[in-house]
């Protein structure tokens, strides 16, 4: 059987044509995509990197932030100690009105005072504040806290000695003091009579 092929030639030409230029347009879409792919992995890496870089100044600057709030806790900190040791060197003096009102009503009519003053202790070893590690550098300088005053030493007249012993029970009774010691008590003439001078130390 004889077939006739009844389309022109110049139609037939047509379609090989728009088959080659489908095919070479496919050609040159896959060639583009594949040549653009390291690019696009390029551009991909650059926005991971700038990511990144944004992403390290915020942990920086909060970094930073967190540095600065622990240095002001750290400085609030030492403020604290250093108020807290004055604090405990200043609780060991006693009040002098509180200690003048607590003589003054024990003191009996028969009996009066020619001087009260401390007895000042011995200047107190300095305590350093160290840091962990010698190699540290010191941010406050030494602190020295000096005790106060153990004792009071009282002197004055009674009329007897009867008058000195009723002074010291009465001191005693207080209980304001751990100990009161008679240190002197002599017999001297005062204007026209006769007393005893004496001198106590109360230790607390």
């Amino acid at each position: 059987m004889t077939g006739v092929n009844l389309i022109p030639a110049s139609i037939l030409e047509a379609h090989r044509r728009a088959r080659r230029l489908h095919l070479w347009v496919v050609a040159v879409t896959l060639t583009a995509a594949v040549a653009a792919l390291p690019v696009l992995w390029q551009v991909r890496q650059h926005a991971r990197v700038a990511e990144l870089t944004t992403l390290k100044q915020a942990r920086t600057a909060q970094s930073a932030s967190v540095r600065a709030e622990l240095s002001a806790t750290a400085q609030s900190l030492a403020d604290l100690n250093d108020r807290i040791e004055r604090a405990n060197a200043l609780r060991t003096k006693r009040s002098w009105a509180g200690l003048l009102s607590l003589v003054a009503q024990c003191l009996p009519q028969e009996v009066w005072l020619t001087s009260v003053a401390t007895d000042a202790p011995p200047p107190a070893a300095a305590r350093r504040r160290t840091s962990p590690r010698a190699s540290e550098k010191q941010d406050h300088p030494t602190v020295v806290v000096l005790d106060g005053a153990r004792r009071a030493a009282l002197a004055g007249y009674a009329l007897g000695h009867e008058q000195l012993y009723d002074f010291m029970a009465r001191l005693k009774a207080a209980q304001a003091f751990d100990r009161i010691d008679l240190v002197k008590a002599d017999k001297e003439d005062v204007l026209w009579a006769r007393a005893v001078r004496f001198e106590l130390l109360c230790t607390w």
